[in-house]
Order: C-alpha cells, then structure tokens, then sequence
C-alpha cells in the first residue's frame, strides 16, 4: 500500500484537473490553460508563460507546507518510534 500511494495520489489529483477541465468547457470556456499549468508535466517544463507564474510558485508553496507538515509530525513522534 505504501508503495501504490504516490500512485494514488497522483491519478486522484490528475482527475480532478480533468474534472474541472471539462467542467469549465462544458461551461462554454475558451481556454482552460489555467488548468493545465498545474498538471505535474507542465510543472515540470518550466516557461515565462504567465499561467507558469501562478501555478509554479503555487506548487512551491503546496510542497513546503507538506514537507513542513510532515517534519513537524515526525519530530512529535507521531509516524516514528
């Protein structure tokens, strides 16, 4: 389980991107590249498009609170021994 939970994690944030998405064009949107700025490959491919200056510092931000989170659970104990 421990293995198959990035996995999970990441198929259940990739369908709500794809939710949201069709959501948005159902809607009748034009574009939903503000969307797709926050799919972890375009995270990844990094660009001055302004959609990139949002969602990069966003995820930034995402993972630092995460990593603060999880830091601060281990050194109380929580998860270690």
């Amino acid at each position: 389980m421990l293995v198959c939970l990035p996995f999970l994690l990441n198929y259940i944030y990739e369908q709500m991107l794809h939710k949201l998405m069709i959501d948005e064009l159902t809607h009748g949107a034009e574009s939903v590249e503000w969307i797709e700025a926050f799919y972890p490959v375009s995270v990844s491919r990094l660009s001055s498009d302004r959609y990139q200056a949002v969602s990069v510092p966003m995820m930034l931000l995402l993972y630092a609170v995460i990593t603060i989170l999880f830091y601060f659970s281990v050194k109380r104990g929580k998860y270690g021994a």
